[in-house]
Formats: structure tokens, sequence, C-alpha cells
């Protein structure tokens, strides 16, 4: 018999084993309880300075922190001296902590660890934590045996689990994988899975089996759904148990799944109609017996149905304005939800009495600006099922802007689907129509609006039907939804507008957009995070490359999403805004406007393309200074923005900015501050002149590029001027701070 397994030596294991696990059991309230009492300090208490950690190679000071109740006195504390928490030293917790160590270090493999505790005095009332790490040498796991399981069961549930087989006998890695399993029969089917685990710790060969004997149950099914609503206090039940069964999409006769309780109750939850819900199995479904029906319980408080909001207002550019919002949870039964809304501005500007001077004069407020909607939703639409969330809703309204524009929609339309066909694999099917117009002089659409084009203008001031269906998918395999650190993220989103559903014949593209991340974690605390995005624009077919795109659905680059070596959109086909210009003779009393390129900071205007390439690699470490708190990010972005018709891309085309960054973590996720650099002249463009309005509310735009030649004659430019050429190219920024680009944003990059 091979000693190592001999009975003896297993009832020792054992006991070490009940010993470490009593013992974790002892201190795990530990933490609580000093909590409780607090870690603030009382006249003669010694401050903790700092933990030191001596001898660990395998973890680090702060995972080693991370784990014990003894915490030195923040950050601001320990430079100011003033400011900031002070925490005080106790020298039984010091102890404890010392045990913390020695169970943390157990369950990640090294059962020979030793661990002692010091206290170092710094000053008078002041001291450092000190502790001393012998790790030894970790136990390997040798052997994994699975058993219990259906062997067509166990393929799936067994996919992509990775227990450290070979690697340091890591039991928090063994347990979560353990867990995994235990999730993912029960949504196979078996309720009351469970999985117990045999761990035999070989000390003297340092090797551990580990045996996981899984208990599937019972495969269940169900049998039925029992809704016991509450109603509002004083009031009768407003949305039928026939309706919550309905919207739920869990079936008599189907396969339990635990996650189909869980988005039953989110779903439940989303209708804004009960202050609280619970979907769970029947208390008395406790016994299952094979191939059982269990019966699921629902129960529900109603709230309000209904909801009305009126406001009324002064603003100095709206004048006198109102609102009003009135929902319905419950329209017509079935939990359908209808919201109107109505907001009307500008209301008594021609009124002498009223305080609205400031807008008589202006050209585009003379008339009431107004806004109404309604929107109806239809929970679980043609019996889809729960992850079915339809909506439509129609708009009219009329927007202008103090002394620049003026934007009338007579009637649009949005209707929305968004199917969860699998879990975390959503898919957003929309479709929106509209008919309207833009009215602005030429030099304000090109100061408001950044359409300076004279071709864009007419096509924004024409009246119009524009017509847009779009799909959109989000397959999301990643470990965190803020800052992922594992994983992959594939996005796709495609926008279609033709005269086959209600556009115009001359707003007619078909737009595709993929994005791809990846992320990898290859140490503690350490991320590498690589993404690719691509995007092209087409006409109506894919020979009309050159048909007019509404600027809104061009494709841009640039900025702190993109590529941060740019500012934001400013990564491709561009226009320059300029407030100065030389007056150059011509024939007759015709004159040239054209712009130097030494004109000081000449404002860009992103005039977007229809063909992108976006690549972004970035390296993610924790700080070593507050690292719960900041994380440091080196990154290297590349990207192009063209229009196919004008030019073809090469590779010398592409744009490459590398640069660093800093994240701080915040409770509405990274707070994020880049910094790119970009060693690139500024692309050449079109250069405008944008005069301001003037009394008859008539503002022109001037072609001022570098070589003009459209004549200016009486401070007019010609009806039937041709178009601005490129030849703008600011001054080249010579210095290395000139060639930094600043972006402050929340979230990661992607």
């Amino acid at each position: 018999m091979d000693p190592s397994r001999s009975p003896i030596r297993r009832r020792s294991l054992v006991a070490r084993a009940a010993g470490a696990a009593a013992l974790a059991l002892a201190l795990l309230g530990a933490p609580e309880a000093a909590s409780a009492q607090g870690l603030g300090c009382d006249a003669g208490d010694v401050e903790v300075r700092r933990l030191h950690f001596e001898g660990n190679t395998t973890f680090t000071d702060q995972e080693l922190a991370d784990s014990l109740v003894t915490t030195p006195s923040d950050w601001y504390r320990r430079v100011t001296r003033v400011f900031g928490d002070r925490r005080c030293l106790d020298p039984d917790e010091i102890q404890r902590d010392a045990l913390r160590l020695v169970v943390f270090y157990r369950m990640k493999g090294f059962w020979s660890v030793q661990v002692s505790s010091e206290i170092r005095s710094t000053g008078s009332r002041t001291a450092d934590a000190v502790f001393t790490i012998s790790e030894g040498e970790p136990i390997i796991l040798d052997s994994l045996v699975v058993r219990g399981m259906d062997p067509a069961d166990s393929a799936r549930v067994m996919r992509g689990l990775a227990f450290p087989l070979g690697d340091r006998y890591d039991r928090y890695l063994v347990a979560a994988n353990i867990r995994q399993i235990v999730a993912r029969l029960r949504n196979e089917g078996y309720p009351r899975a469970d999985a117990l685990t045999n761990a035999d710790i070989d000390t003297v060969d340092r090797v551990a089996r580990l045996d996981v004997d899984v208990q599937p149950g019972p495969r269940a099914y169900i049998g039925s759904v029992r809704v016991q609503v509450e109603p509002a206090a004083g009031k009768q039940q407003e949305i039928s148990a026939a309706t919550v069964r309905r919207i739920i999409g869990i079936r008599p006769g189907a396969l339990y799944r635990e996650r189909d309780l869980v988005v039953a109750q989110r779903v439940l939850y989303q209708l804004d109609a009960y202050r609280h819900v619970e979907v769970r199995i029947a208390p008395d479904d406790q016994q299952l017996e094979a191939d059982s029906l269990i019966t699921i319980d629902i129960g529900l408080i109603e709230g309000d149905m209904h909801a009305a909001l009126v406001g009324v207002g002064y603003a100095t550019l709206d004048c006198v304005r109102t609102q009003g919002q009135y929902t319905e949870r419950n329209f017509l039964g079935g939990a359908r939800r209808m919201e109107l809304t109505g907001r009307l501005s500008k209301i008594g500007v021609e009124e002498e009495w009223l305080p609205c001077g400031i807008v008589r004069n202006d050209p585009f407020s003379q008339q009431l600006n107004y806004s109404v909607s309604a929107s109806f939703s239809q929970p679980a639409l043609f019996g889809i099922g729960p992850r079915s969330l339809p909506t439509i809703g129609v708009y009219s309204e009329r927007r202008s802007e103090y002394r620049a524009f003026v934007r009338a929609t007579s009637i649009g339309l949005i209707a929305s689907q968004r199917v969860e066909a699998r879990p975390r694999l959503p898919v957003v099917l929309s479709y929106q129509v509209e008919l309207g117009q833009t009215d602005a002089q030429p030099a304000l659409f090109c100061a408001v609006f950044g359409v300076c084009d004279v071709i864009d203008q007419e096509q924004l001031k024409a009246r119009k039907w524009l017509a847009v269906a779009s799909a959109s998918l989000v397959r999301d395999r990643t470990d965190d939804p803020f800052a992922p650190a594992s994983g992959s993220i594939l996005r796709l989103d495609f926008r279609h507008a033709s005269t086959a559903i209600g556009s115009s014949p001359d707003v007619q593209f078909n737009k595709l957009v993929t994005d791809a991340s990846r992320y990898w974690r290859i140490g503690e605390g350490q991320v590498l995070a690589a993404r690719i995005r691509l995007g092209g624009v087409l006409g109506a077919s894919y020979a009309e490359v050159d048909q007019f795109i509404p600027p809104q659905e061009r494709l841009y680059a640039g900025g702190p999403s993109t590529v941060r070596g740019f500012r934001q959109n400013e990564l491709g086909p561009i226009l320059y805004r300029v407030d100065s210009y030389d007056t150059i003779p011509g024939p007759g009393n015709a004159v040239y406007y054209r712009a130097s390129p030494d004109t000081d900071r000449p404002e860009a205007i992103p005039k977007g393309g229809n063909t992108l390439i976006v690549g972004n690699v970035e390296y993610r470490m924790r700080s070593p200074v507050l690292p719960n708190l900041l994380q440091w990010t080196a990154f290297a972005d590349v990207g192009a923005v063209w229009n196919r018709e004008d030019e073809h891309l090469s590779w010398s085309e592409l744009r490459w900015t590398p640069g660093i960054g800093l994240r701080v973590m915040t409770l509405i996720g990274p707070v994020r501050v880049d910094v790119g650099y970009n060693p690139y002249a500024r692309r050449a463009g079109a250069a405008f002149y944008d005069a301001p309005l003037d009394e008859e509310g008539s503002a022109p735009l001037f072609c001022v590029s570098p070589g003009n030649t459209i004549p200016i004659i009486d401070g007019r430019p010609p009806a039937d001027a041709p178009s601005c050429n490129a030849t703008f190219q600011p001054a080249t920024r010579r210095g290395f701070a000139q060639r930094l680009n600043f972006s402050f944003s929340i979230g990661q990059a992607f």
C-alpha cells in the first residue's frame, strides 16, 4: 500500500483539514466584529502607518492586505498627518491577522505556510504592522475525478471550466468551478443540483487528488405557475394573473431553468407596475421524484398604475414654457404601457408685457415651439416571451435655437423590438421614419451643424422623408460590464434607408459597423485588451458610393473611445472654419477671400467618411500607489476614415498614436484621463468664414481656402458658386507638448 494513502495518514490530513476549516470559521466573524468596534483611534492609541509583508513571492502586498482586518491610516493621512482617516492598532487583531494569512495561503494551495506578526514602532504614537511569511512549496492538483452526471449532460456542463489540474491547488478557483457546475445543472432542468468534494492531500509528495461527486437530483419540468397579487391600498387588482403568466414566459410542461426565474422577475420589475416582485419554487415542492413537476410561485405587490406631471416655467430664450406627461401602466389591460408627453415654448414672444425681449428680434423664434409624443409598449408581443420588449412611438415637433436654426418634423414614428433569444445575446430591431426639414442661413449651417458644404446644406433644407431600419446585436462574454478583465464582446450594427421602407429617393444608404473586443488577464491586476472596429456606408447599391449620406450617418473616428491621439471625430475628411481672411483684388469690382495657414486657431469641423478602420491595444495595470483606486494604461491606437470614391487606403494612410492613461475607479465606473501622442501634420480641407447674422436675418458663407477663385461682389458670393477647394492646411504643430492630445471620459475606452 502507498504509505501516503494509508488510513493513519489520511486521518491526520482530515484532522488538519478540519482544523483549518474550524480556524476559517472562527475567523470568519472577526472582520465583522472588528468593523463593529471600529478601527478608529482613542487617546493614547498607536496609529498604523503601514502594513509590511516580507517573504511573499506569489501574491502581492495588496492581495494579502485585502484579507486582513488591520488597516493602515489612509494615504491622505499618512502624507498630510492632518486630513484623512486615522486607524489604530489592536494587538489581538494583529495575531488573528497572521492566522488569516495562514488560511488564505492554505486555500491558495500552500499547505506548509508559516506566518508570524510583529509590531514595529516608527514613532511615539505610530507603528508598522509587519508579517513575515515562509510560503513553502505549493500543493499541486494531480488528479481530478468528476462523477455523478449523465454523459450527455457532462459535456455541456464541463465545457470551458478551468480546474487547475497540474497547477497549484487553488481551492477558491476549484470552488468557483463547482459553483458553475451547479448553476449550469440548475439551468438544465435540475433545480436541486448540488456537488460534494473530497480532497486527498499528500503533504510529502505535495499533490492533491480531488473527487467531485455531482448530485443532479431528479430532472424537473414546470407543472403550474401560481400568481398571488396584493393590490395597492384601497384598490382592486389591476393586472390579471393570466397576463402575468403570459408575460413571464414560464410555460407548464417546459423544462425547469433557474435563469428563467431570474428573467421573469426582471421583466416584471421593468413593467414599473409593482412595488415588490418575488419568483421562486413553491415551498411545498421540496421533495422531487424522478421527472417531477414543480410549481412556481409568483408574489406581487401592485403600485400606482397612473401618473401625471404638469409644469410651467420661464426661460430667457424660451420665454414662457409648459410641459406635461401622463403615464398609464395598464393601458387597455394586458400590462400595456402608454406614455403621453407634450411641451410648448416661445409662448408670449409677441406680448409686450412679458419679459421676452431678447428673442423678439430673432427670426427663428417668431412661431410657437412644440413637441408632442406618444409611446406604447406591449410586453411579450406575439407570445415571443419575456425577452421581447416591443415599443412604438409617434411624435411631432418644431424646435428652434436662438439666431441659429429651426427644425420642423411634421410627423415621426419609432418602433423597436428587443429580443433576447439566448442569454447575453440581445438583438434590437428598430424602424424610424420622419418627415421634416431644417432651415438656417448658410453660415449658421456651418457654425451650428458643422455642415459647410453647399450640397449638404441644400439636402438639409429640403422637406423630405427619412426612413431607417436597423438591427443591433451584442454578444457579451466578459466578466465585468464596466471594467472587463477577461472574455470578449462582439457588436454588429446595420442601418438601412431606401424607398422600399419609405425614405426619399435622394436619401438612401446601407451602413454596417462591426466591433470586436478581447480581454486577457495576464497577471494579478494586469489586463491586455484589444479591439478592432470596421465600418462602411454604401448608397442604394454598392456602385453608388458617392450618393448623399446624412451627416449623422457618416463614419467618424478620433477621440477618447477610438484613436486618442486625435481630437473628437478629427481623424478623416475635415473642413475648417476661420475668423479672419485676406482680401485679394480680382477682375472688375470682384475680390477673392483667402485665409493664411498661419491663421490663429482655425476650428476643425469633421466631415466624416464612408469607410472606417480602427484598432486598439491596451495594457492595463494596477497602480503601485492606491492600487484599489488607480489603474495605469499604456495604449497604441491606429485608424483611418476615408471616402472610397475620392481615395484608396494604403498602409501609409493609417494613423498610429501611442499614449498613456490613468483610470480612477468610482461607483459609476472608471474615470479616465488619456494622453495620446500625434506625430502627424493636420489634414488639408476646405476653409470657410461664416459671417454673423445681420439685422435682416441673413448670414452668407464664404469660401476662404488658399488659391480660392470664387469672386465676391458687393459682399456676396455668387448663387452658383462651385465647391470650395480643400487646400487649407493649418501650420504643423512642432513642439512635443503641442502634439499631445488630452481626453477625459467615464468608462473604459472599449
